[in-house]
């Protein structure tokens, strides 16, 4: 049907305002009205267990139309008359979703699961503000202060799911930031604040750099003013320009915005010297002094949060497992789904968590060091005292320094001694600091990072690798480090904060080599994981040559338009360990595009680097491992990519065609477990790593699993997703499970296990560097702009770091 506003065309009208006007059709038109027994999505569809609508003879009717008043809301106006034309779509029958789970080779009825989803979600929709999947109470949202002038709110993401026992609502806490009602100047003052929080002072005028913090930070936030007599609502577009100095034409004068309120308001005003907010109209743009307006409540951030927030928001999300069950208790009871309207009329639901009696604990595979040493690890973890790293092929001896703190060069020198030291306890040989190729600079400057190269190159012959001191881990100049490194001169760079510098310990330092040693050259190894000694567990392609791919598509913040692109990056082992790599990066053709449609081309190059290690013989087989993908897109990225790898291998040889296994990893899903028994949990409450369940609450249309890969050091662990799309390998669960478990203990940067299989970590790794590449915050990758959309630029990884492992 349709809901129209008034003489308007047909648009797109926020969800909480639809709503706001369906409510009122039940109210305004009771008489025509079978039942206010009704779930809306905010959008397009009305759900009920009954016709909704009566003709004028009292039958239900198939369309409608009403006349709907809508009084004036906050921000002022008039009422308004609306349009609203329900018109029957289709019966949803139920059974057809038991007939799904007695043959789950069929396709699932998805209209049915959408329409619970709704009906759910209307339980709360007219008291809490709905998102796609998540609610936020503003009544019992636990606010608590977070940088820059928002709170975070903790609510809850709910969502109707199949699984092996039936249906089940997955509910788990969610965090969002919101701003709370505060005079825009007081905003100001957040956002601009120190590190430490102590607000900015309004009474200093502002740099060019702090305006556009501004617009970033508050561009699409709504606020309020009162000056003109009523209440209104508007919207910022960007913080622009001076009260004193914009000036405009008003009444055959021309006059500044100071003038104007003075002469229009008799308000004078006192902070001349701060910004104007600048409201979009239709024919060009107002202005609003920052201290007569006054922040709307409840807005809820879409962007993502600052570094500096992420540092408050880990802080306060991080609920540990005890806590989050007795708050996912308190939500499910306020749910109260049994009683809902419509929801009790469809569901029944049990308000307590359900029970996954069968997982199980892997046990974890045995790390094998140089000289045959076998280390055990325990809790995901494991000490490497007395063990030197499997292969440290290349010693680091040309290296020079690049310092952009103010430490003393002796606090510098010593660091690099101990370091070296570590390496050599090691196995990995590194020389001393070479004062002569130790650099000082107060900010990045390419010329000066230039010079120190060519010095190191001017006296070893080659650079293996540039270290880069500086003060904090902010994107800048790392961005610029590595874009310059990577890109244009072909060296690699190790970022090291003044932090780690100066608080160096042999932990810190061990961790340090570990990275240098895959970083420089084409051949260590820190460590490899035990092959399992039962026959059943070990897998036939391991005997023959293989390759494990990793891909993941990292896409731009929400809220930055389409200045940049999506990356795509694909990772490859090239080794029977399974811990070297090399990868390949692309921009996507369309931004926020997920099948990546380059696969192959970038794998073909990563097959030659294969056959060069591995006495000219290609994989037999491979396993994609891929990151990242949500359950709406997954046919669809699955079907382009699997084509993509087999056009990539034809490429090499038209004969070429390995057995082929695609697997989707997902840590983006909200499904929590929590031991029931403490000796089943670690120190903290969480499951302990090497858990899998791969029942009972599993999809029952796929091969799945959750697994615990790592242990958790705060909040409740979360386990990764493992679904198999597609399999020639003819993989059984227990061989994949501890296919995966081998996995996780063999990511090359630390002594622990990781959350995720490493050729989707190292993938994601590749992707984020690929950012480094692209324009940096405020500016644009496009390179121009075509028919079908922005065609966007990104520089090449050049060639002679391409083997390296140089994103890790």
């Amino acid at each position: 049907g349709r809901v129209v506003r008034g003489q308007e065309q047909e648009k797109k009208y926020p969800a909480a305002l639809l709503r706001r006007v369906m409510r009122l059709v039940f109210e305004q038109h009771r008489a025509r009205c079978s039942t206010d027994a009704f779930a809306f999505d905010g959008g397009h569809y009305l759900y009920s267990v009954q016709p909704l609508f009566l003709d004028e003879e009292g039958a239900a009717a198939q369309a409608s139309s009403f006349d709907v008043t809508v009084p004036p809301h906050e921000g002022g106006g008039s009422a308004e008359t609306w349009v609203v034309e329900p018109k029957m779509i289709t019966l949803l029958n139920t059974g057809n979703l038991d007939e799904w789970f007695r043959n789950t080779k069929t396709d699932m009825p998805a209209e049915i699961l959408q329409a619970l989803n709704e009906i759910v979600r209307s339980t709360k929709a007219d008291s809490c503000i709905v998102t796609s999947r998540s609610v936020f109470d503003p009544m019992n949202s636990g606010a608590a202060p977070i940088f820059g002038g928002y709170h975070l709110w903790r609510g809850w993401y709910q969502s109707v799911r199949p699984v092996v026992q039936g249906l089940v609502i997955n509910v788990d806490l969610n965090f969002s930031a919101f701003l709370h009602e505060q005079s825009a100047i007081d905003l100001v003052q957040k956002i601009l604040a120190a590190p430490n929080g102590t607000p900015f002072d309004a009474r200093k005028s502002l740099a060019v750099h702090h305006f556009n913090l501004l617009t970033t930070e508050m561009r699409g936030v709504k606020f309020w003013t009162t000056h003109t007599g009523h209440k209104m609502t508007q919207t910022i577009e960007r913080i622009s320009g001076l009260a004193d100095q914009i000036s405009f034409e008003h009444d055959g004068h021309t006059v500044t915005v100071a003038n104007y309120f003075r002469q229009k308001y008799g308000i004078a005003l006192k902070y001349m010297h701060l910004p104007l907010i600048q409201v979009k109209r239709k024919n060009g743009f107002s202005y609003v002094p920052l201290e007569l307006a006054t922040i709307q409540k409840n807005q809820r951030r879409t962007r993502l949060v600052t570094p500096r927030q992420a540092q408050d928001v880990i802080k306060l999300a991080a609920v540990r497992p005890g806590p989050r069950l007795n708050q996912l208790r308190e939500i499910l009871r306020g749910l109260d789904l049994n009683r809902g309207l419509i929801a009790s009329q469809v569901i029944s639901c049990d308000s307590e968590p359900m029970p996954a009696p069968n997982a199980r604990l892997l046990p974890p595979p045995a790390i094998s060091y140089a000289q045959n040493k076998i280390v055990q690890p325990s809790d995901g973890a494991w000490n490497i005292r007395n063990c030197s790293l499997t292969a440290c092929t290349t010693p680091l001896r040309a290296y020079g320094v690049l310092d952009l703190t103010d430490m003393r060069p002796d606090n510098v020198r010593s660091f690099f001694l101990q370091l070296s030291d570590i390496g050599r306890a090691s196995g990995y040989s590194m020389s001393a600091m070479s004062d002569n190729l130790y650099t000082q600079a107060r900010g990045f400057k390419p010329g000066v990072f230039a010079r120190l190269y060519k010095a190191v190159i001017q006296r070893f012959k080659e650079c293996q690798l540039i270290f880069v001191l500086v003060d904090n881990p902010n994107p800048e100049p790392y961005r610029s480090v590595k874009l310059l490194g990577d890109t244009q001169i072909g060296v690699v760079t190790q970022v090291l904060t003044k932090r780690v510098v100066q608080g160096a310990n042999a932990m810190s330092c061990a961790q340090i080599i570990q990275k240098l040693n895959y970083k420089v050259g084409q051949g260590g190894k820190n460590h490899v994981t035990v092959m399992p000694r039962n026959p059943a567990l070990v897998n036939s392609f391991e005997n023959r040559p293989f390759m494990l791919l990793g891909a993941d598509v990292t896409h731009p913040p929400p809220g930055s338009g389409d200045s940049n692109p999506s990356i795509a990056s694909l990772c490859a082992t090239i080794d029977r360990n399974m811990v070297r790599y090399v990868g390949d990066i692309r921009i996507q053709v369309q931004q926020r595009q997920e099948p990546i449609l380059t696969i192959a081309d970038m794998l073909p190059s990563l097959l030659s680097r294969f056959r060069a290690t591995q006495r000219s013989m290609l994989p037999e087989t491979i396993i994609m491992f891929r990151d990242g993908v949500g359950e709406g897109m997954q046919e669809a990225v699955f079907g382009a990519e699997i084509d993509q790898i087999r056009k990539g291998c034809r490429s090499v040889d038209p004969r070429y065609s390995p057995k082929l296994t695609y697997v989707l990893c997902n840590k983006r899903h909200h499904t929590r477990f929590f031991a029931k028994d403490r000796a089943e949990a670690d120190k903290n409450g969480n499951c302990l790593p090497g858990t899998v369940i791969d029942t009972d609450v599993t999809n029952p249309q796929y091969f799945e699993f959750y697994h615990f890969g790592a242990f958790a050091l705060q909040g409740t662990a979360k386990p990764t997703l493992y679904r198999v799309l597609y399999d020639e390998c003819k993989f059984s669960p227990d061989q994949l499970q501890n296919l995966v478990n081998r996995l996780v203990h063999s990511y090359g940067r630390c002594t622990r296990s990781v959350s995720m299989v490493p050729p989707a970590y190292y993938a994601h790794h590749l992707a984020t560097r690929g950012r480094c590449y692209t324009a940096a915050e405020g500016e644009t990758a496009m390179e121009a702009r075509g028919a079908g959309g922005p065609v966007y630029a990104m520089p090449s990884v050049q060639d002679v770091i391409k083997g390296n492992m140089f994103w890790i």
